[in-house]
């Protein structure tokens, strides 16, 4: 697990988002899901996706939780 958050923290840490958006039909498509995650796009052309598990078997939301307030991304 320590190898895992190192490469991860050298992935991530310090990295600017640069876009937000969701999913388009192409890419839902590619992927074979049937709902479009929101899509992170960092500085170094890295992209985050959520999935609805680990197998990549479906988009998925995310949780945005900012102290008391807790909000959620929905898939579309």
């Amino acid at each position: 697990m320590k190898d895992y958050m190192k490469q991860l923290k050298s992935q991530l840490l310090n990295r600017k988002i640069i876009a937000i958006r969701y999913m388009t039909d192409v890419e839902m498509n590619q992927f074979g899901w049937f709902k479009k995650p929101l899509v992170i796009q960092l500085d170094d052309n890295t992209f985050i996706i959520p999935q609805s598990d680990d197998e990549g078997n479906n988009g998925g939301a995310m949780a945005l939780i900012n102290g008391q307030n807790f909000n959620v991304i929905p898939t579309t």
